[in-house]
């Protein structure tokens, strides 16, 4: 950098792009280190969290831990499997799973924070993001950090097709607000080169025609320049978009910006928000896998309600909660909202309980409360009575009224996909809702 900030072309370097690690965007999520200096500076993140020995004990309920002498928690010592972690015995699996999961993106903050202080000029840091654009310290090392100004994820392979909402699930409305910008990147697999065969090129949603082609950007697009931020293409090989007609999409895009954005500076309030919880993924022992009932519910809620056509924001619950007047919406749709502590729920029902609002839970909401796992955490949230139980497979649901339209993605998959013969992971729960006052929309067998 030293060098380079010699160069007679310093003054025209406008920004730097970090990658490295797994696949280039330093995903640590998965892999837990273990090692010393990990040891280290896991005690350090537990300072900046809890700043006294008094608080650590308290949060973990364990009198004899330290700052200096917690460890490393190992996965499945004393933990069960499968199902939510428990704040009274699991709360140290919850903060290293924080802590290794934004481990990636600290590296590339300071990374991008040391490129800037080289340069006289103003630069902008950019990286990677796996994982739609969620998680990884997005909710807590991107808010502030002066590193990094721009966040790329991929959208989803197999929403890409016609017919399918495309896009990322993340809080793109947040970021905006945050003055940090996310540009999706357009890794399209093409006809000129599929990614592989017919049935793998099927699952990458590649764009095996024309057609295909301008479908899957003007919907890409569309959704990243309606919320201020943006898109670019990556040739995730050589010759990927070597056609005129994909310059000519390219083009129209462009176009389409200037007409409907730059020269029609309106701004549009959406009445309706998706409200993610922003440490919702560290409190299920099993992750995110495809097999898991909670991933299911989380990644395709918000394909679904796109596909309906409703306008609406995207919000982490932090954002929501730190304005100082209710933020301006009719509807709040909860997505991941197992984990709201005694605290958060108190907030929500200052701003936004009995204003005119409609709440809507998705599953298990509330389930992980201050004093442990919870069915009456759940109806003292949603309203609902609820009860649970434990199941090895998805259930059947039999519709109350078989034309309901938008009816569910537990209901979509089930009926669409046979996902009812799947097993499901060891502590997978299904909520009743047990409550005589509640209009049923479907029931299940039992």
């Amino acid at each position: 950098l030293d060098t380079i900030r010699d160069k007679p072309y310093a003054n025209r370097i406008v920004g730097c792009f970090i990658s490295g690690g797994h696949d280039g965007q330093f995903y640590t999520a998965s892999w837990p280190d273990y090692s010393a200096p990990a040891q280290k500076a896991f005690r350090r993140w537990l300072a900046r969290r809890y700043g006294s020995d008094e608080a650590l004990q308290k949060a973990w309920r364990d009198p004899s831990v330290t700052l200096e002498t917690a460890t490393l928690p190992v996965k499945g010592d004393k933990q069960p499997e499968g199902g939510f972690n428990d704040p009274r015995t699991d709360v140290r699996f919850v903060d290293h799973a924080e802590f290794q999961a934004e481990a990636g993106l600290l590296i590339r903050e300071r990374l991008a924070s040391h490129f800037k202080a080289h340069f006289r000029t103003k630069t902008i840091g950019a990286t990677w993001q796996l994982g739609s654009g969620r998680g990884q310290g997005s909710e807590t090392i991107l808010p502030h950090s002066q590193g990094l100004d721009i966040l790329i994820p991929q959208p989803a392979y197999e929403r890409r097709r016609p017919g399918l909402s495309g896009g990322i699930k993340a809080p793109l409305t947040t970021y905006g607000r945050q003055k940090k910008m996310v540009i999706k990147e357009l890794d399209l697999r093409t006809w000129l080169r599929a990614g592989g065969n017919e049935i793998k090129s099927y699952r990458l949603g590649a764009a095996m025609s024309p057609d295909m082609f301008r479908n899957i950007v003007r919907k890409e697009a569309a959704q990243m320049l309606s919320r201020g931020h943006g898109f670019w293409y990556y040739d995730i090989s050589t010759g990927m978009f070597r056609d005129p007609l994909m310059m000519e999409v390219a083009a129209e895009t462009v176009r389409a910006y200037q007409e409907l954005e730059l020269d029609n500076p309106q701004f549009y309030q959406p009445e309706v928000a998706l409200v993610y919880t922003d440490d919702a993924d560290y409190w299920l022992r099993n992750g995110f896998s495809s097999d898991n009932f909670v991933s299911i519910t989380d990644r395709y809620t918000p394909f679904h309600l796109r596909e309906s056509g409703i306008v609406f924001d995207e919000v982490y619950l932090s954002d929501l909660l730190d304005r100082p007047e209710p933020a301006p919406y009719k509807v709040l749709v909860f997505l991941n909202a197992w984990r709201i502590s005694a605290a958060q729920q108190a907030a929500l029902e200052a701003k936004y309980k009995n204003r005119g609002r409609t709440l809507i839970w998705n599953y298990a909401a509330g389930y992980v409360s201050d004093h442990g796992l919870s069915d009456k955490a759940v109806s003292q949230l949603t309203g609902f009575r609820v009860k649970s139980k434990e199941i090895t497979t998805l259930p059947v649901v039999t519709l109350e009224d078989g034309n309901i339209p938008g009816y569910g993605e537990v209901a979509f998959l089930i009926s669409k996909q046979g996902t009812n013969s799947r097993s499901l992971p060891k502590g997978s729960r299904q909520f009743v809702i047990d409550d005589p006052d509640a209009a049923t929309l479907g029931r299940y067998p039992d």
